[in-house]
């Protein structure tokens, strides 16, 4: 966690933004308080990103893809305004480590470890896309150890499979959506 810069938002929507928690490609992820106290990830889009309309018309297609499987297999969305200035969504905020820095901090998961988070991957993705969705950014920076399992983030990245056609770069694509591709 890092401390706030002077420029970093100090509310989106009712969540009182705390410490910043990272940066990716799309956004700021923020650790904030629900009005009710609750810690929550609060994606803040990019100011460039939130000038584009499709992008925003994506987001609300995606937050809309996520809230159908995120009981169950994702980070839950839980409040989010595709509309806002800026937009941002806020997921439940989940105590964990990022697969990446596990592995870099103390190397090689153990065996059952690892067939362990195969296992969690399989199931979250037998979820998503059984609800005809398409997870779009599995990585392991996305995959989080938490003490009470491994849990996928689904910021900005599940989205609806309407026609076949591809929605994300090949690099990115479940093995799964290839099968479906080679059919």
């Amino acid at each position: 966690m890092e401390r706030l810069a002077d420029d970093d938002p100090r509310r989106a929507g009712s969540h009182a933004v705390q410490a910043r928690l990272g940066a990716g490609t799309t956004g700021t992820v923020y650790l904030a308080r629900s009005e009710a106290g609750r810690p929550v990830a609060l994606k803040v889009v990019r100011p460039e990103l939130a000038r584009d309309q499709g992008f925003r018309a994506r987001l609300r297609a995606e937050v809309a893809g996520a809230r159908l499987v995120s009981w169950m297999s994702t980070t839950p969305v839980l409040s989010a305004d595709p509309d806002g200035e800026p937009p941002w969504v806020a997921t439940a905020f989940v105590a964990g480590v990022p697969l990446t820095r596990a592995v870099a901090e103390c190397g090689p998961l153990p065996e059952p470890v690892l067939f362990a988070v195969a296992r969690e991957i399989a199931v979250t993705l037998l979820i998503v896309h059984g609800a005809g969705m398409i997870h779009r950014g599995v990585a392991p920076g996305k995959l989080l150890l938490a003490p009470d399992r491994m849990h996928l983030m689904e910021r900005s990245v599940v989205a609806r499979a309407l026609d076949g056609s591809a929605v994300a770069s090949a690099a990115f694509l479940a093995p799964s959506f290839f099968m479906m591709l080679a059919r």
